[in-house]
């Protein structure tokens, strides 16, 4: 495997996501370069103007200023198509620093103006752009990828950040400014050049009356995932301002003029931006994909624990540049790629309308906030800024908590969206606007079953009724007698006249249960005397020895009455060597479920994970070609509302069936929907709920099967036609009975071994 394998398997990438994958990460690259440069303008002009007092007094303006920014952003973006509200803005904050650049030379009052100007545009900027790319890749793609499209833009701003400290020692930072023009253009060209997303088509516009504002502090301060979001982003803002304004003051004493500072904080955001662009590349995502949100979130907060208390005890510059540094870098490759992936389990709706109010308002809120402790702290107590480490601590643990607590919020969060999700794909396939997909994108076995269709697939015949007995007086041998005849309409009669049940009987209508004709009606018989009929039904089931076709037809029965013997029986059924035996008893299993019929005394939900986690490890062909030998039909199956008629389907159907009786019924069918529709938002959705609910020894199994791996993984265990026909002939399961369907496989093999490869007879 050569080194670009290597790299391409480990990001994970699949064949559709390139193009729009490789236009976010481009359009990241641009907008963080833009960012970059215009932070270290404003912030070194600012520095290099006004005393180092004056900058919480410019903070707290910046929030209060952002306020009517950000309301009209909000009200756009719920009214038209975040992408075009994006381009426009560009179009604006560009207009913008052409007028502000004619104007810095001149005018000192244009200093301030310019850090506002470039604080609320680039803020607003990102997070249009972060809202056009959420909806662009679904949830699943977006823990993936996310880390790796912040990668462009921590490519951008290290770049930026390096060259600063060569540019600041040869052009005029006037003319910096003029330069940075050229960086939103290029952004805005490649953000149309993205795709557009089914979520932007389908959402409907929002009422364009009201306070978006106002709207959307509500709907936080309702929404337990949103309002811990918040929480989040306000105290990591919070942390991040005091470490910022310790190290800042420190830079400050370090270096007097405007060039030094400017090529100071230049080549530290370019360090740290590399530090964060190799988190992002080799880290970031699979810590995502594999630990999930809320311990990507703890690793962002602890490390500001600790650093904030190294702090106390050395409040040096280097100490404050390495916390600072690592909060920078953390902050970029692992808590902003996190919450986007947060953000995106939201429905499009609420993301549209508070996004923006907390990446703004809430963010510049925490910034606010923590400038008026710095100018309490600083100005008022006249104390040390190292002091304020303390405070670092205190909010840094707030800030862990949360993250701790935000799994509960996003799981239940991912809960309501598959169920949201699978009631619009429902109804556009009802609609015929949607149809179902390939069930097993990600299949193991290239096998054709069209090569496979006219080999025959021979029926366990049941055991044939014995001889006719010569009819004797008594009613006991007239019924003995009936149920013993050849002619099926003697049986149906006698099954008829049976009013009471004798123990005698029970081995006779265990024998009729072959015969299809009679199964229903013997069923209903033994039904209406269920004490008497449970216990050998069981014994029977239970017995390998029973005739196939008598132990597969039980299970109905046994769903329906019995008390826990029965529920036992059925459990026990689930790791039977007959896949058409386990089918039943799991069908059997949830109709007693649903209509409260009682349940085993042993700890059952254990048992039912067993035969999950032993379906799952079924070999790939077993599980590709099971069938059943009896069409069947489910009443009241909650789970299954519709049929694909695909390879695959019986054992996935089965597999989602034990899950229903383990985990919430209504999820697990949603979750099923998500597998077999062929809508990438849904099937998303279905995959994230799956693996936050199952074991890591059934989902790294059930996912060969519902197609959520990497290509080059596909690709390695694809198989041959002639290796699973030859798993199929030495599996000893019935798949396709008979000797003359074996030989026929054999003669499928032997062709195709002595069929020549393609070109060998050219030459």
């Amino acid at each position: 495997m050569t080194n670009f394998t290597s790299v391409h398997e480990w990001l994970n990438i699949r064949p559709r996501e390139l193009r729009p994958l490789f236009m976010a990460t481009a359009a990241a690259f641009f907008l963080l370069s833009f960012m970059i440069l215009t932070r270290s303008l404003r912030e070194s002009l600012f520095l290099s103007t006004y005393p180092i007092e004056k900058l919480p007094l410019m903070m707290g303006t910046l929030v209060l200023l952002s306020f009517p920014g950000v309301g009209q952003f909000s009200r756009l973006v719920t009214a038209y198509p975040p992408k075009l509200i994006l381009t426009r803005l560009t179009l604006v904050v560009t207009a913008g620093f052409l007028i502000l650049w004619k104007l810095l030379p001149v005018a000192e009052w244009a200093i301030p103006v310019f850090y506002v100007w470039t604080a609320i545009g680039s803020l607003l900027m990102a997070s249009g752009f972060w809202m056009v790319t959420a909806e662009l890749f679904p949830l699943r793609g977006a823990k993936r990828l996310f880390s790796l499209i912040s990668a462009g833009g921590t490519l951008g701003a290290m770049l930026t950040g390096v060259s600063l400290s060569w540019l600041t020692h040869h052009v005029e930072l006037t003319w910096l400014v003029l330069f940075s023009l050229v960086l939103p253009l290029l952004f805005l060209v490649l953000v149309n050049l993205m795709p557009h997303s089914a979520q932007e088509s389908r959402s409907p516009a929002h009422n364009r009356s009201g306070i978006p504002l106002v709207e959307a502090s509500r709907l936080i301060w309702r929404t337990r995932h949103l309002r811990l979001m918040a929480g989040i982003i306000f105290t990591a803002t919070l942390v991040m301002t005091l470490v910022d304004f310790q190290f800042k003051e420190l830079v400050q004493i370090r270096f007097s003029s405007g060039a030094d500072l400017t090529g100071f904080l230049g080549a530290f955001y370019g360090w740290a931006g590399f530090g964060a662009l190799l988190l992002q590349v080799f880290l970031s995502g699979r810590l995502i994909e594999k630990r999930g949100v809320a311990f990507s979130l703890s690793v962002s907060s602890g490390l500001l624990i600790i650093g904030g208390a190294g702090i106390l005890f050395s409040p040096s510059l280097a100490a404050a540049t390495i916390l600072r540094g690592t909060d920078y870098s953390l902050r970029k490759s692992l808590f902003r790629p996190t919450m986007e992936v947060l953000f995106v389990s939201v429905p499009t709706r609420f993301r549209r309308l508070t996004k923006t109010f907390i990446d703004s308002i809430v963010d510049s809120a925490a910034e606010g906030f923590g400038a008026l402790i710095i100018l309490l702290w600083i100005s008022v107590l006249d104390l040390p800024s190292a002091g304020l480490s303390w405070l670092v601590v205190f909010f840094a643990t707030v800030y862990f908590t949360l993250s701790r607590l935000v799994n509960r919020s996003y799981f239940q969060t991912i809960s309501h969206r598959l169920k949201e999700e699978e009631s619009r794909a429902k109804q556009l396939d009802d609609q015929g606007i949607h149809v179902t997909g390939n069930l097993l994108r990600a299949t193991f076995t290239n096998l054709d079953l069209s090569e496979l269709r006219n080999l025959d697939v021979d029926q366990e015949p049941g055991t044939p009724p014995p001889p006719p007995q010569e009819a004797h007086e008594s009613a006991e041998m007239q019924i003995l007698a009936g149920l013993n005849s050849p002619d099926t309409r003697v049986v149906l009669s006698t099954l008829s006249n049976i009013d009471t049940l004798d123990p005698d009987h029970i081995a006779l209508l265990a024998r009729l249960m072959a015969r299809d004709e009679l199964f229903h009606k013997v069923a209903d018989l033994l039904q209406r005397f269920p004490e008497m009929s449970v216990p050998p039904l069981t014994a029977l089931v239970e017995a390998e020895k029973t005739d196939f076709v008598i132990r597969r037809r039980i299970p109905e029965i046994l769903a329906h009455i019995g008390g826990a013997e029965a529920d036992d029986a059925l459990l026990d059924l689930l790791t039977d060597p007959r896949f058409e035996v386990r089918y039943r008893a799991a069908v059997a299993l949830l109709a007693r479920r649903k209509h409260n019929l009682p349940t085993s005394a042993k700890d059952w939900p254990i048992l039912v994970w067993h035969a999950i986690s032993m379906e799952v490890r079924k070999d790939r062909p077993l599980w590709e070609l099971h069938r059943l030998l009896d069409a069947t039909e489910i009443e009241d199956d909650d789970l299954i509302t519709i049929k694909v008629g695909v390879r695959g389907e019986l054992s996935l159907e089965h597999t989602f069936r034990l899950l229903s009786l383990v985990l919430d019924p209504e999820q697990v069918r949603a979750a099923y929907h998500g597998v077999i529709f062929d809508d990438p938002e849904l099937k998303s959705f279905a995959l994230e709920y799956l693996e936050l609910v199952l074991p890591r020894s059934v989902k790294e199994r059930l996912w060969f099967y519902i197609g959520d791996v990497s290509e080059q993984r596909k690709k390695k265990q694809t198989r041959s036609l002639d290796n699973v026909v030859a798993d199929m002939m030495v599996t000893g399961q019935t798949l396709f009975g008979g000797e003359i369907t074996r030989q026929a496989l054999d003669k499928m093999v032997a062709d195709r071994s002595r069929a020549p490869r393609p070109g060998k007879d050219e030459k």
